[in-house]
């Protein structure tokens, strides 16, 4: 690997870190490069200007995102086991990234726009969201589950993984968890989200 790409590189790790845990707004050029160990001449090198930068970072982040429905996609499974795959895969990002999430959410109404753009940019380079609700679809036409809107059943599914660790303090305080009991109870959601979506697809 070449030392610019490998500085490149660097930089996007530690720029990724930085807007994921301050935003747009609080992220600075300067501990940027600081953090990657180069001057700021070097870093506008590579990325002219912040925006530039925070533009490379939301698009990574949404492909990062929907990296569970590509894998989702290709699996030839029954319908079922599918569903339990996805969540599955999409609980396991979540416990593991769920910088990203905030970051996302948290940049919803300041960048709509840019983030209407990269949604369109993912869409129109892989085609398989539209895959999983044109088989959740035809499932649905054969009787083998119930009929529900596909956009429904998927966006259903993503709260139920989301929410709980968007939310952890406040499911904390309400139910006077202490921080095993709370971490218990995430680990009991994916079981509890798949009887959930099973009970409400079987016939």
């Amino acid at each position: 690997m070449g030392e610019k790409l490998k500085t490149k590189e660097l930089i996007l790790t530690v720029a990724t870190e930085v807007f994921h845990n301050k935003g747009y707004t609080g992220a600075r050029m300067q501990e940027i490069a600081d953090l990657a160990q180069v001057n700021k001449a070097a870093l506008h090198y590579y990325f002219n200007s912040k925006q530039q930068l925070f533009e490379v970072i939301l698009l990574n982040s949404f492909k990062n995102l929907f990296i569970s429905f590509e894998n989702l996609a290709v699996k030839k499974l029954p319908i079922l086991d599918k569903i339990d795959f996805l969540i599955d895969e999409y609980s396991a990002f979540v416990r593991k990234k769920i910088q990203i999430i905030k970051f996302i959410l948290s940049e919803v109404d300041k960048n709509l726009p840019l983030i209407q753009t990269n949604i369109k940019m993912i869409s129109l380079e892989n085609s398989f969201i539209d895959r999983m609700y044109n088989e959740f679809d035809r499932e649905m036409k054969l009787g083998n589950i119930k009929m529900i809107n596909p956009r429904h059943l998927l966006t259903n599914i993503i709260s139920m993984c989301i929410f709980p660790f968007i939310a952890k303090p406040v499911i904390m305080e309400i139910n006077k968890f202490s921080t095993d009991e709370i971490n218990a109870f995430l680990d009991e959601r994916e079981k509890y989200i798949k009887q959930f979506v099973h009970n409400a697809l079987k016939i």
